[in-house]
């Protein structure tokens, strides 16, 4: 579920019970695609989703701090550190570092697979605005739609390299 309120927006799925390394990186990759979808909307991102303990940006930093400290994922190797304490990040030298690269990699991540999809993020954002909450079935119908509409419109300009299919790049947001 998606949902907008007065003080921000939030998209609430469920947890799974434990993770892999892939499971890891893909939460931290959505934790930080709320960041990523302002910054390609707006042009730049809001505080929001690094205001506080539960903000997104702390919970996908915790999380690859567990990687690394809990979990055996990391460069610590099999040995377990509780990653509960702030000052852990400042106390280890080489924790920090790693879970910037964590983060950075999975915002990259995240900005590459909403790029593809940013038609379906504009028409998600806008039904968000108009409906305020988007349940699970209403966003697979959005998404659903976008899929229909691009297959359509790639089917009826043709396939690329003939002169039907030729990819004509919009402007970027901001530009023309």
């Amino acid at each position: 579920m998606a949902r907008l309120s007065p003080t921000g927006g939030e998209v609430v799925f469920r947890e799974p019970p434990f993770h892999t390394r892939a499971t890891a990186l893909a939460r931290i990759r959505t934790l930080l695609a709320g960041h990523v979808a302002e910054e390609l909307l707006f042009g730049a991102a809001a505080s929001g989703a690094g205001e506080g303990p539960a903000s997104d940006l702390a919970q996908a930093t915790m999380l690859a701090c567990k990687m690394e400290t809990e979990f055996g994922f990391g460069k610590g190797g099999l040995v377990w550190q509780s990653s509960q304490s702030d000052r852990l990040i400042a106390l280890i030298p080489w924790l920090r570092p790693r879970i910037q690269q964590h983060l950075s990699d999975a915002s990259a991540q995240a900005r590459a697979i909403l790029m593809k999809k940013i038609n379906a993020v504009e028409l998600i954002a806008t039904a968000l605005i108009q409906e305020r909450e988007l349940k699970s079935e209403r966003l697979e119908q959005l998404m659903s739609i976008q899929d229909a509409l691009m297959s359509s419109f790639a089917n009826e300009i043709g396939p690329p390299g003939t002169a039907a299919g030729t990819v004509i790049p919009f402007p970027k947001r901001g530009e023309g």
